[in-house]
C-alpha cells in the first residue's frame, strides 16, 4: 500500500481494532480534561452544576470510535484524529447518531459547542498519537 502501510489480515485486524478501542477509551481522559477546564473558566450556574465525568455510555462510545478509526487507518497523524474527533461531536450534535450511541448528544443543551468541539477534537488528537505510537512499535519504527 501507498505510505508504507501494509496489509491487515485476520488476526492483525482484530488486534488493531481492540487497540484501537483501548486508545479510544484512554483517549476520552483528554476529553474530559479538556471539558473541566474549559467550564473551570467560566463562573456560571450552569458551568458549576455540570459534571462532565464520564459514564459508562461514554467509555463504550470512546471504546468503539477507537476501533473503527483504527480499522479506517492503523496510524492516523494528528490532524486526522482531531477531525474524526470533530465528526464525532457533529454527528452527535446534529442527532445523526442514535441516542444509545451517545456522545455528544447528552452534553449539548450544557455545552458551548465550541467547547464541545474542541474537546472531542482533543479526544481525536489524544487517539490519534496513540495509534501512531502503537504502530510504529508494532513496525519496530520510531514514533514522530
Amino acid at each position: 500500500m501507498a505510505g508504507g502501510k501494509e496489509q491487515y489480515e485476520g488476526g492483525a485486524l482484530a488486534a488493531r481494532i481492540a487497540l484501537g478501542g483501548i486508545a479510544g477509551a484512554a483517549a476520552l481522559t483528554a476529553l474530559v480534561i479538556t471539558l473541566r477546564r474549559a467550564r473551570a473558566r467560566r463562573r456560571t450556574p450552569i458551568a458549576a452544576a455540570f459534571d462532565p465525568s464520564p459514564r459508562v455510555a461514554d467509555a463504550v462510545a470512546a471504546t468503539g470510535m477507537g476501533a473503527i478509526l483504527a480499522a479506517i487507518h492503523p496510524a492516523p497523524g494528528r490532524l486526522e484524529g482531531a477531525l474524526a474527533g470533530g465528526g464525532w461531536w457533529l454527528a452527535g450534535h446534529m442527532g445523526w447518531l442514535p441516542a444509545a450511541a451517545i456522545g455528544p448528544a447528552r452534553l449539548k443543551a450544557e455545552g458551548r459547542p465550541s467547547e464541545m468541539l474542541f474537546a472531542y477534537a482533543a479526544w481525536g488528537w489524544t487517539l490519534a498519537v496513540d495509534l501512531r505510537a502503537r504502530e510504529a512499535a508494532r513496525l519496530n519504527r520510531p514514533s514522530d
